[in-house]
Parts: C-alpha cells; sequence; structure tokens
C-alpha cells in the first residue's frame, strides 16, 4: 500500500495548496463534432492570407490552397483528478453525475443566525435552479458551464452545531509544519481541521459513505458553510473567516471516508453581491471555491503585481462563465487542433465549447504549452456580470466593481501548463530530491509527484531550478493592441483587462510578430516558434472564421 503520508513529507511548500477566494470578489448544449475526426479536408477554401510576415502584415493577398488542414483532438485527456491524486490527494470528478456533501456549521455564539430561511438559502445557493437564485446555483451553472456535461447532486445536511464559540476557533493551535504524522498523531494544518474532526467524529458513517461514489474511502468533495461573518475576528492573515479550498491530512477510510479536498466560505457571501440578497441568493464565491474542488488552480497573482488572465474569469475574480482553458481542462470539451493551413469556423464557446489549439509538436492533452482561441459573447453565462455596473462586492467597509467583456471577440491564450516530477530517495528514513524535470506525463508512485511548473503568482512559478525561478505564467490573456509597454498591461501591472483585449475582424497577428502579444518572447518559453499566423475573419452573432497560416521555417 502506497504511504501516502511519506509522499506528503516529501513534498515542499505545501501551504502553496491553500487556495483562497480573491476578495473583488442560456443552456449549453454539447460539443458538435465533425463529421469525421480525422484530418480535414475543405473543398472549397476562401481565398485569404499568405503565411506573413510582420512587414506585410497590413495587406491580405490571395493564396490558393488545396486543402485546410486541422483535426479535433482525439487523445486521450487527463483526468481532473490525476494531478491530486499524484500528491496522494484527490479532487471532485467533473464529469458525470457527481455529490457534494454540504454541511452548514453553527458556533456557539451564532445560533441565533441558523434559522430555517438561512437554511433554505444556503440549500438554493447549491443546488436550487437558476430562478431560485440572483444568477446562478453552483449545480445549475456548473450544469451549463459543462455543456451538460457534469451534474452536481447532493443535499444541504441539517445544520451541526460545533461545541467552540468563533473565538475559541480562531485561536486554535495549528502547526507551521504541515506535515503529516502517524495515523494516530494530532497535527492540524488550519483551525478548519478540527471542526472537520469534529464533523467526522459527530455524523454516522452512513453520511460520509453516501458521498464517496468512487469508492476510494475519500469523500469526494466536503462543502462547510460558516455562520458568521466574513473577516468575523478582524480580518489579516489568521483570520480563518474567508472563503478557500484546502485538504484534511487524514487517511482513507473504506468503512468511514474521510474528508479531503474541502472549501470553505461564509453564508454571508450570498449577499455581498450588489443586487443579491437572501431571497435572491450570490453564488459567485461558492461557484469559484468549488472550480477549486475540481482541481482547477486562482490565475490572479498573490503578489497582487499583475493580472495575467486579464481578471475576467470565474478563477480570477469570480465573474462570468469558465474560459476554454480551464473547460478542457475539466474535460468538458476539446480542441480543433492545427495540423497545417486552416480556416476554422468558431461558434460562441459559451455554449459550443469550440476553440483552436496552436502548438507544432503538441503532446496530447491539456498539460503543455500552446496557443487558445475561442470566440467569447456577453450572451448566457457572461451575460449578467457583462452588463450594466458589472459585479460588485461589498466586504465590511469595502467595495470592488469588476465586468465581464462587454462586446463579441476573439479570446487567445497563452497557455503554459507543462508539468514538473520532483523524484526523491529514502536513505535510512530521510528523504533526499534527486532530480526535477519536466515531462509529459503525470507520475504517480510512491518517491515521486508531478505538479504544474508555471504559475500566475511568480513567486511560486517553479522550474528545474526551484520555485520562484522563472516568470512564466500558466495563463495568459494575450492583448490583441500587442501592447508590451506597462501601461494598462494585465502582464505587467494589475491592470484588468478592456474589451480592446478581444480581436476583431481584420486583425493579425503576423508568423514573426508574437514577441508582441506573447510579451516575453518571440517563441514559446519552451523555446519552439509558434510558426503560424493568425487572422480574424468574419464575424457574427452566429461564430467567427479564424484563418490559419503555417509558416516555413523561421531563421
Amino acid at each position: 500500500m502506497k504511504k501516502r503520508n511519506t509522499k506528503l513529507l516529501m513534498i515542499p511548500l505545501l501551504a502553496m495548496l491553500l487556495v483562497g477566494c480573491n476578495n473583488i470578489s442560456s443552456s449549453a448544449t454539447p460539443v458538435s463534432e465533425p463529421a469525421s475526426e480525422e484530418i480535414v479536408s475543405s473543398e472549397e477554401v476562401p481565398s485569404s492570407t499568405e503565411v506573413l510576415s510582420s512587414e506585410e502584415s497590413s495587406e491580405s493577398v490571395s493564396v490558393s490552397l488545396d486543402t485546410t488542414q486541422y483535426e479535433l483532438a482525439t487523445t486521450p485527456n487527463y483526468s481532473n483528478r490525476a494531478l491530486d491524486h499524484s500528491i496522494g490527494m484527490t479532487a471532485l470528478d467533473s464529469v458525470g453525475v457527481q455529490k457534494m456533501m454540504v454541511v452548514p456549521v453553527v458556533f456557539t455564539d451564532t445560533v441565533s443566525h441558523a434559522t430555517p430561511e438561512v437554511h433554505d438559502m444556503i440549500s438554493r445557493a447549491f443546488f436550487g435552479a437558476s430562478e431560485e437564485t440572483g444568477w446562478e446555483s453552483v449545480a445549475s451553472y456548473y450544469h451549463k458551464s459543462s455543456y451538460g456535461n457534469l451534474t452536481l447532486t447532493g443535499e444541504l445536511l441539517p445544520y451541526f452545531y460545533s461545541t467552540m464559540n468563533t473565538y475559541q476557533f480562531a485561536n486554535l493551535e495549528v502547526s507551521p509544519s504541515q506535515q503529516f504524522v502517524d495515523e494516530d498523531g494530532i497535527n492540524y494544518w488550519d483551525q478548519t481541521h478540527y471542526l472537520i474532526e469534529e464533523i467526522y467524529n459527530t455524523l454516522p458513517a452512513e453520511t460520509f459513505l453516501e458521498y464517496d461514489q468512487d469508492g476510494d474511502g475519500w469523500v469526494d468533495a466536503f462543502w462547510m458553510v460558516y455562520i458568521a461573518n466574513i473577516y468575523h475576528v478582524g480580518g489579516g492573515e489568521n483570520d480563518p473567516f474567508w472563503a478557500y479550498k484546502f485538504y484534511w491530512n487524514r487517511y482513507p477510510r473504506a468503512e468511514k471516508p474521510t474528508p479531503n479536498t474541502y472549501a470553505w466560505a461564509s453564508f454571508n457571501f450570498a449577499k455581498t453581491g450588489d443586487g443579491y440578497s437572501f431571497e435572491e441568493p450570490d453564488s459567485h464565491t461558492f461557484i469559484h471555491e468549488t472550480g477549486h474542488l475540481f482541481g482547477l488552480p486562482d490565475y490572479y497573482d498573490y503578489d497582487r503585481k499583475t493580472a495575467p488572465a486579464g481578471a475576467k474569469d470565474m478563477m480570477d475574480h469570480n465573474i462570468i462563465d469558465h474560459n476554454i482553458y480551464s473547460k478542457y481542462r475539466l474535460n468538458w470539451t476539446k480542441p480543433y487542433v492545427v495540423k497545417g493551413h486552416a480556416d476554422i469556423y468558431l461558434r460562441p464557446a459559451e455554449t459550443s465549447g469550440d476553440f483552436i489549439l496552436i502548438k507544432d509538436g503538441w503532446n496530447g492533452h491539456t498539460y503543455d504549452e500552446y496557443i487558445l482561441i475561442e470566440y467569447y459573447t456577453p450572451t448566457g453565462l457572461n451575460e449578467k456580470d457583462s452588463s450594466g455596473d458589472g459585479y460588485t462586492t461589498r466586504i465590511l467597509e469595502s467595495s470592488s466593481t469588476i465586468k465581464g467583456f462587454t462586446i463579441p471577440g476573439v479570446r487567445m491564450w497563452h497557455v503554459d501548463s507543462r508539468l514538473l516530477t520532483y523524484l526523491y530517495e529514502e536513505v535510512d528514513g530521510t528523504y533526499s530530491l534527486v532530480s526535477t524535470e519536466w515531462g509529459d506525463e503525470i507520475v504517480n508512485d510512491e518517491y515521486s509527484y508531478t505538479v504544474i511548473g508555471p504559475s500566475n503568482t511568480t513567486s511560486r512559478s517553479r522550474d528545474p531550478e526551484g520555485v520562484g525561478q522563472n516568470t512564466n505564467k500558466l495563463l495568459h490573456l494575450m492583448d490583441a493592441q500587442g501592447v508590451t509597454g506597462r501601461v494598462g498591461n494585465w502582464l505587467r501591472t494589475s491592470s484588468s483587462a478592456r474589451d480592446q483585449s478581444l480581436f476583431q475582424t481584420g486583425q493579425i497577428i503576423a508568423a514573426d510578430d508574437w514577441k508582441r502579444y506573447i510579451q516575453t518572447s518571440t517563441t514559446f518559453n519552451d523555446g519552439t516558434e509558434v510558426g503560424y499566423s493568425v487572422e480574424i475573419g468574419a464575424m457574427d452573432e452566429n461564430g467567427v472564421q479564424i484563418i490559419i497560416r503555417k509558416a516555413p521555417t523561421l531563421a
């Protein structure tokens, strides 16, 4: 049997696993596939541009093409849970019918807030129909965002009454080392671990078994909604009354499954958004944290120096639909992979899941470096947060407003989700790091683990030399204006993206002009050439034509 505690002892900087919600805080159809998943050959190729250099990019030169080549990806993607399994943890499966265990937690000094009306509100915020909320519930949002590939079920458990008051809870001792001890030992990484243990020791095994659908001895997903104010003990780094995802460091048990990955947030997040109330609850924060339960990271910069993804995304500033990278990573859709000259018609990503992947030598799954192209429209799950003043949250004395893109346009992403594998060896009970290497596979054995190297937080971005040794970003929204200076540049400042960042008809990225968009280099971070020009063709509410031309080998 794998020594799960041994593996976690090997993992450096495990504090990075705690994922916090930032404080700014139409029915979809399945993806339709082309008639064949082989290389697509078009009998009628529109006249378009030749492979363009930056000097020629202002002109459109007719070229005769015999074929246009691309294919719908046929290689299997990794499960969204594979990375968590590599570190000896788990995550909620992102496809099929899944169940979440949601526990409303009451402290001895917050009993007066634990009313039937509040219980009903939390239930609607998680599992209600869209019309029972101020926007979407967690379940209705994910059913739509996944194109029907995911159905979240479950029910809100009765109130759990803790034996602690809020101040006793907030002042519980936690372990700075964040390491496992033996199975009978006690080691708490976070105050919430005490609370999970209290819940676990109180509720019957049958309750936990109901939420272990895959039978691995861990509860598939565990939520605690605390009946207390946000920043209840004044805020600050050690105030647990915020919203985040973490792991409980206990062994799996088949006879009484243990919680592992879990989320934690105040019931008052249901009314922090302007225009929302307990009668029409706000689920934005609950949706964001549930995204973490599926294994998605935050795309904002924890150091608050940059905004690589442009701030407009559910896993960035808690608004609109998930971007197409997240949807691909969760196995809700798959890309059109460019193999040469290609004219590809993209329907709105929000309803279709259509998107393009550009990378010669692509490894066949989401954990690689590449360019993604999708057609954004301010419709469906994007509409409400992109209308009027957008989404405004008010917490204590502060308020923040963020608004989705208000116009249609093409979003182009530079993704660098390459994998790093750490290999250890054991000598007399001591573990030593042997190697850290880039790779294309997620390794899951007793002496190795795999993580994504790049991060949107520079101080957490990894390469074989260590953490914080590079500036590679996991997910970068490229600016259609080709801005490389600091003013208004979210890759270099904390600015948020604007409507002008979306590519429009007639705009072209020449084959030798990618540095203005990638910004850090003329090439991918791995040193290879992008090797294609991209032109945005005709666009309307139904879709957009993307014209891609393969370049000759660039000198």
